[in-house]
């Protein structure tokens, strides 16, 4: 267990149950008069019970392990509340802390532009047969002809999960000018690799990058 190394004496305290917490939020408990806590990662219940002892805390900012009755009970009388530092609480004996008069909060919907962002990235992954592609290139295989993918434009939405996100992701993508390379041919492929020899590399006439429309959101 680590006190934050600015906190004073006699501050109240606020108990991480991890091993770390990004400093922006260190900086703003410590602004409000809270010496931060925290514990190993993924602490077991005898590392929480120790650390509720040691530090009475009167918040508890749940990341690892379980919080459950035995804790909430050694933390003492001071303890307010029990922060979820995420959206899932499961990790939480809530009907403990509720007869027991501590709050429960979560940060619910923090993350959920990067929960969107992830079911599109698998939606379109299945779409497009990605991980089967990716294989076969891997293994020397380039099915330009023979593999034919489906496209998103028309389909169902990714998930439900998308669902505080979607103003943020059109349904159809849009095009949007991106940077490219041309096909580079054999002798500026063999410079790249180092192959090339010092008179074949003096006449490449590298050329500029060229625009193309791809698809972006």
């Amino acid at each position: 267990m680590n006190a934050s190394p600015t906190g004073r004496e006699g501050q109240p305290a606020v108990l991480v149950s991890a091993a770390a917490l990004a400093p922006e939020a260190v900086a703003m408990l410590q602004q409000a008069g809270y010496a931060v806590i925290t514990t190993s990662a993924y602490p077991s219940e005898s590392e929480l019970l120790d650390a509720v002892r040691e530090h009475r805390p009167v918040a508890l900012l749940h990341r690892q392990g379980h919080i459950n009755g035995a804790v909430l009970d050694a933390a003492g009388p001071g303890l307010r509340v029990v922060a979820r530092h995420g959206a899932g609480i499961d990790g939480i004996d809530v009907a403990a802390a509720k007869a027991r008069g501590v709050t429960v909060t979560r940060a619910a919907g923090a993350n959920s532009r990067a929960v969107a962002e992830h079911s599109w990235a698998l939606l379109l992954a299945v779409l497009k047969d990605l991980p089967s592609i990716g294989a076969g290139m891997a293994g020397g295989l380039w099915e330009k002809t023979s593999r034919h993918t489906r496209d998103a434009e028309g389909g169902p939405s990714a998930s439900s999960a998308t669902a505080r996100s979607a103003p943020r992701l059109p349904a159809t993508p849009r095009p949007s000018v991106c940077r490219s390379w041309p096909t580079i041919p054999t002798c500026r492929a063999m410079a790249c690799q180092g192959q090339a020899s010092a008179s074949e590399r003096s006449r490449i006439s590298w050329p500029a990058p060229t625009s193309c429309r791809c698809t972006a959101r």
